[in-house]
């Protein structure tokens, strides 16, 4: 692998934005709101597992959380985002593993005092350049819920990794011909002023019939074509239906000793608070230090009064900017998160109920708790994670029973009669359009379509409960019927008119402008608004509404000074432009400028080196079946 290419005929692409999550790298964040997803039930206690490698939840969920601080609040609220996120960090964690892996195979070694260094040196763990101290450190990892073990095994992994990708930089070279062609497309640059027709603008102008539309779909009938699809019968054993009926059977014993096992974890007692903050400056004399406190105490009496709007005064007196904005809201947070003072007194507070003044090293607080995560929120959840857990218990023994039987008899509906299950057919999909109602991951519908015709895979469980597929019905390439498409037919046929009559109107005026060579005469007669671009070349942005446009920028870098060109469609635009400043490649500058050029261009090739090998990697893997993912844990987490 390495000498495929380090020889460099690996033929290259740059796919994947590629972030290995350090964990040594990330600062724990003052306030920091956990994922929803309590009761999760494990089939291993880990959530991925790569090799004989496990990725344990506790340095999955401090990655994810790191990453949802780095996005802002509004990240941290948003279920879909947590989900995006949640999908990109394993995503990222995985592929840190592969790589560690593979440079351990291939005679890479991290030290123990590499490990120590990286440690000490790593942001988080230094105050004013100095490490924080053995004591210290192992404290904040403990509140992270990560042993010191776990933590420096994941700082080896990261610098095996980073060992590999620097390896692979070392192969990376250029040459002359390519340093100078990058200097020549960075310095060509234009400018241009520029007016525009809005293409959907001429949507109501397009005189519709179904011929014409019809004469569309032949003229681009590759468009409508659909690669090789599958479909499935899927017979499901419904976990979901069988937990409901056994929730009457939970006790509430057992929901007791379920929270008091698991709430370090799972379970963990949470409240959300807002605050208002007057911050004391550190070098604040005890007389203004009182006159702060006092200052405090009279916005709490405001806080106190009947009919008071907490958030708005947050908005008005907190000196905490980022959670004033929000009138206050810090959002949920367990203990060990906070500062100890603020912490004592927040999760004494009940409901609704707001603090005395307390004194941190940040200043005074005035703190409302407005709610709380305890046993009682909890125990639903449970309730329901313990049905669910009795649920797969009892019809996992059934499921492979089940599983056997129609291997042997191919027949699904009559396996399910036989135990209580239901037969449903998917719908058509293949690699590229998947059918993501199925619930399972990216690999295991890998998985079914390599299936053959009236095949039964293997037994899957999904959200839904166990799932037993069937290929039945293997449909070819083809183009779609004119009927089966023809709403999408219309909607494409009636944007290629518009832009065709966008692009009509534009040349009209390309023609006039010509003759006068007046642009700003010729814009006012069609009543027409001119822009002005940004100095651009050619892919770069040419303007705050255009964005970037290699078509455009071609031409316009093909044109002197006054010169005029278009119509160009961009961003569903017709655009006209006269050229008023050209900026040629001056090669004379290239020596000063070689240092820097040539870094971003190794960077860029570096990054291709490491991008090939780690999708080859992960392919190997993957075909391998190496990676396996804790698919009902992460659903859990991620909610």
């Amino acid at each position: 692998m390495l000498n495929f290419i380090r020889d460099k005929k690996a033929k290259l692409k740059w796919v994947l934005w590629l972030v290995i999550i350090a964990l040594g790298a990330g600062m724990v964040l003052m306030f920091v709101t956990t994922p929803s997803g309590g009761g999760e039930v494990e089939m291993g206690n880990y959530i991925a597992k790569v090799g004989d490698h496990e990725i344990s939840v506790n340095a999955y969920r401090s990655n994810l959380l790191t990453v949802l601080n780095m996005m802002g609040p509004d990240a941290r609220r948003d279920e879909n985002a947590i989900r995006q996120y949640g999908n990109m960090v394993l995503g990222q964690m995985i592929r840190t593993v592969v790589l560690s892996q593979e440079a351990a195979r291939n005679g890479f070694t991290v030290s123990d005092e590499e490990v120590m260094n990286t440690i000490v040196n790593s942001p988080g763990f230094n105050i004013d350049g100095n490490f924080i101290g053995t004591e210290e450190y192992k404290s904040n990892l403990k509140r992270l819920g990560i042993s010191p073990e776990e933590y420096e095994a994941n700082v080896r992994r990261n610098l095996l990794s980073q060992k590999l990708q620097d390896f692979l930089a070392s192969s990376a070279a250029l040459s002359e011909q390519e340093i100078q062609a990058k200097f020549v497309e960075e310095n060509d640059k234009a400018k241009i002023r520029y007016v525009t027709w809005g293409e959907y603008a001429y949507t109501p102008k397009v005189v519709y019939n179904e011929a014409d539309a019809r004469k569309y779909y032949e003229s681009n009938k590759n468009n409508y074509k659909i690669d090789e699809t599958r479909q499935f019968k899927l017979l499901i054993l419904d976990t979901n239906k069988l937990a409901a009926a056994l929730a009457a059977s939970v006790t509430d014993a057992e929901i007791r000793a379920d929270y008091e096992a698991n709430r370090a974890e799972r379970y963990q007692e949470m409240v959300r608070a807002s605050h208002i903050l007057i911050k004391v400056p550190e070098n604040a004399t005890p007389a203004e230090v009182e006159l702060l406190r006092q200052k405090a105490a009279t916005v709490r009496e405001l806080a106190l009064r009947p009919g008071a709007d907490f958030a708005k005064l947050a908005e008005q007196y907190s000196e905490d900017e980022g959670s004033a904005k929000r009138g206050g809201d810090l959002s949920f947070f367990p203990r060990n998160r906070m500062v100890k003072e603020f912490e004592d007194a927040t999760f004494a507070l009940s409901k609704g109920q707001i603090s005395e003044v307390i004194k941190s090293q940040f200043g005074f607080h005035i703190i409302q708790c407005t709610d709380r995560r305890d046993f009682d929120f909890y125990r639903s959840v449970i309730a329901r994670n313990l049905s669910r857990v009795r649920a797969e218990q009892q019809l996992e023994g059934s499921a492979r029973q089940a599983l056997q039987k129609a291997r042997e008899s191919k027949n699904l509906e009559a396996v399910a009669k036989e135990f209580g299950g239901t037969v449903e057919l998917s719908n058509p999909f293949n690699k590229t359009q998947p059918d993501y109602s199925l619930g399972l991951p990216p690999d295991k519908i890998d998985t079914l379509l390599a299936l053959t015709l009236n095949e039964v895979g293997d037994l899957q469980q999904t959200s839904r409960g166990f799932v037993i597929p069937q290929l039945v019905k293997i449909i070819p390439p083809h183009v779609q019927a004119f009927d089966k498409v023809k709403v999408q037919v219309d909607r494409d046929y009636r944007t290629a008119k518009a832009r065709e009559l966008a692009a009509a109107d534009a040349r009209v005026f390309l023609a006039e402008l010509k003759a006068s060579g007046d642009l700003d005469k010729t814009a006012a007669k069609y009543k027409l608004t001119v822009e002005t671009s940004e100095l651009f070349n050619v892919s770069g942005s040419i303007s705050n509404q255009l964005g970037a446009s290699p078509a455009l920028a071609l031409e316009a870098l093909r044109i002197e000074p006054n010169g005029v060109g278009g119509p160009v469609s961009v961003r569903d635009n017709q655009v006209v432009f006269q050229v008023t400043e050209r900026v040629k490649p001056d090669l004379s500058r290239l020596a000063a400028e070689r240092k820097a050029l040539v870094e971003k261009l190794l960077g860029e090739k570096r990054r291709q080196l490491t991008d090939a090998l780690l999708n080859s990697l992960v392919k190997r893997y993957q075909d391998d079946k190496l990676i396996q993912v804790n698919q009902p844990l992460l659903d859990r987490i991620l909610g």
